[in-house]
């Protein structure tokens, strides 16, 4: 919650999502204090690869639970999703991409929970769901920007 203060100026420029990333691919400065465990690294990384291929281009930490939203994206976005699982942060990008707001990206520091308990079922469940947010997208599913 540390990094909430880097997010106000980029509100007030007009973004209208800002998220944290942990890849400094996304953002420079965005750092692991220690990494995580190696098949979660693959596991992510293929994932990440994926998800840039057929929804969200140009973010890499689509996945990083640090994220704020204005108003407008709450009233307009919101209602629109359709994935209940993991996938429900890349859809959210996905389908505000495609509407045209403004997303910007700030680095975190990140420490991995030991605790953390993501499947492998998990990883598969999101892999799917990510084809079916592009279908949507395809589809004309999410509508048009209000």
């Amino acid at each position: 919650i540390g990094h909430i203060e880097k997010m106000w100026s980029f509100l007030e420029q007009g973004y209208d999502i800002v998220i944290g990333s942990r890849d400094d691919k996304d953002a420079k400065g965005a750092r692991q204090a220690v990494p995580q465990p190696f098949f979660k690294r693959l596991l992510g990384n293929a994932g990440n690869l994926v998800i840039q291929i057929v929804a969200v281009r140009g973010i890499w930490d689509t996945q990083c639970g640090f994220k704020i939203f204005t108003k407008k994206i709450v009233e307009d976005i919101m209602p629109r999703m359709k994935i209940n699982g993991w996938g429900f942060d890349i859809e959210i990008l996905a389908v505000a991409r495609s509407m045209g707001y403004r997303i910007a990206i700030i680095p975190v520091y990140w420490v991995n929970n030991p605790e953390s308990r993501v499947s492998l079922t998990g990883y598969l469940k999101t892999f799917v769901e990510v084809f079916k947010i592009r279908l949507n997208l395809i589809k004309g599913v999410y509508g048009k920007k209000v």
